[in-house]
């Protein structure tokens, strides 16, 4: 852990676009040129006399700065970007160690580094200048001019106060390597057709090399196919011809709807707050374990997750610990807003389950849910402290519904819509 070096956290980076776009922030892209020489070594590290150089004796260098391939070379240059933007004058965030801000009365100031690429952002832009300035005077800082951000491409409409993020390119990049850019375009990515049926090993696709591309889609900007590539992760160690059949469906669904993205932001100077938590009972059909899906919504989707539970008793308890899993990240964006002191109003979770929404309200904890762990009932504590709402939703209207399960194509397009999803 000594040598680990942090960078800001992909919720993170969401959210602060979300902020960007609705409080209408001026922005600017930077990177570092060569990077981690910037990193001091504060621990004995000797190296061989480099080429060109040699006096001749069997004497060694000590490194008084990182090198790369160094494995100290990335936290020292964290260590070494902390103190600068910090004697700046800005602060580091407690929960997301490469988010920094500053407010002052009415002025915002955020900057978020993810290795040698970060974003300035201000309510004032002479504020980044200043910034921007000031760390030249320590680093060769570039300015990058780009609608791209480590490898999500972003459009700010700011007459709207909307930002779009996108993946189109690296979309179209990973259907060119598995030979997919010209197949047959399919509605919706999961085929809700069984898929667990008798079948021989493939071992020839490069499948789990296709999973890993998939999920750094669904963990970015696509949440439509978060739930179907999860599934087909769980059988990356022996992946059967059905498996593979599904994976290039993925594919497919992606051919057609490689511009697709997330809209963030839209309200003007207002935070929108909502969260949406759903659960589909014992539908794993190869141990009959709950999945969990849920979004948080601040101003557009800046968290979602797909998650197994553990073995639960009835449709009740597993909603109710999936509202309870989604309060914890919830509690987690709530924190880092606080913590930046930026207002908002009470957040809301919706859930479809009407048993579920009674427990959860209910005063004493009943005795059907006795058992359930400890960690579960935090929700309960914070509904009785009135820091969130809980609120019951129809099921045609539950955005977590696609985290669950795979749907039928004209339910899984209805879920675009209200996903607010856009087309590039």
């Amino acid at each position: 852990w000594s040598n680990y070096a942090p960078v800001v956290n992909a919720d993170t980076r969401r959210l602060v676009f979300s902020i960007i776009a609705t409080l209408d922030m001026e922005m600017l892209q930077f990177d570092v040129s060569t990077t981690f020489l910037n990193g001091y070594i504060y621990h004995d590290v000797f190296i061989e006399q480099p080429l060109g150089y040699n006096d001749g004796s069997d004497k060694v260098c000590k490194l008084k700065r990182g090198l790369y391939g160094l494995k100290e070379s990335p936290r020292a240059w964290n260590t070494r970007f902390d103190e600068i933007i910090v004697k700046y004058g800005l602060v580091a965030s407690k929960l997301d160690s490469c988010l920094y801000y500053r407010r002052e009365e009415d002025k915002l100031t955020i900057v978020i580094l993810y290795v040698d690429d970060g974003i300035i952002c201000s309510t004032d832009p002479n504020e980044i200048t200043k910034i921007f300035d000031f760390l030249n005077q320590y680093f060769k800082v570039n300015r990058v001019d780009s609608n791209t951000y480590v490898g999500i491409e972003f459009q700010r409409k700011r007459e709207d106060r909307t930002v779009y993020l996108s993946q189109p390119r690296y979309t179209l990049a990973k259907l060119t390597a598995f030979n997919m850019a010209e197949c047959r375009e399919v509605r919706s990515p999961l085929s809700t057709d069984d898929m667990y049926g008798e079948s021989i090993e493939d071992n020839v696709y490069q499948y789990r090399e296709a999973i890993g591309s998939l999920l750094y889609l669904a963990t970015k900007t696509r949440p439509d196919i978060c739930f179907a590539v999860t599934l087909l992760a769980r059988f990356v160690s022996k992946p059967l011809e059905v498996h593979v059949r599904a994976v290039k469906r993925i594919f497919r669904y992606l051919s057609g709807t490689r511009n697709f993205g997330i809209k963030l932001g839209g309200h003007k100077c207002k935070f929108k707050f909502l969260a949406y938590s759903d659960a589909d009972f014992a539908g794993r059909k190869t141990d009959r374990k709950t999945t969990t899906g849920y979004v948080i919504m601040f101003n557009g989707p800046i968290l979602w997750r797909t998650k197994t539970q553990k073995v639960i008793v009835d449709n009740t308890e597993a909603e109710y610990i999936a509202c309870s899993m989604c309060s914890k990240d919830l509690r987690y964006i709530m924190n880092i807003l606080t913590e930046i002191n930026i207002s908002f109003e009470k957040p809301t979770v919706f859930v479809d389950n009407q048993s579920a929404l009674v427990q959860l309200k209910q005063l004493g904890i009943p005795s059907k849910l006795k058992h359930i762990e400890i960690k579960h009932h935090l929700i309960r504590q914070l509904i009785q402290e009135n820091i969130l709402a809980v609120e019951w939703i129809e099921t045609g209207k539950q955005l977590a519904d696609w985290l669950t399960k795979g749907l039928s194509p004209d339910k899984h397009e209805r879920m675009i819509e209200l996903w607010n999803m856009f087309v590039n």
